[in-house]
């Protein structure tokens, strides 16, 4: 999809419900840095985070309904 707008995409494999002392950590990261920098200079940015029944299953999050 990137490439078809004339853009181009970077994936940042981290997870999503870390300790702050983690966080702090990936922030070190030189491919964090990176990602991020170029997140500063985007015109557009399409994020996405994989499969979300999988996510909420990771998290423990109660089905639909309960």
């Amino acid at each position: 999809m990137a490439q078809q707008a004339g853009g181009y995409y970077t994936t940042m494999y981290v997870p999503d419900n870390v300790s702050e002392t983690t966080y702090n950590t990936l922030l070190l990261e030189p491919s964090v840095i990176n990602t991020l920098d170029k997140i500063k200079q985007a015109n557009v940015i399409l994020h996405g985070i994989g499969d979300a029944l999988k996510m909420a299953h990771r998290r423990q999050s109660p089905e639909k309904g309960h």
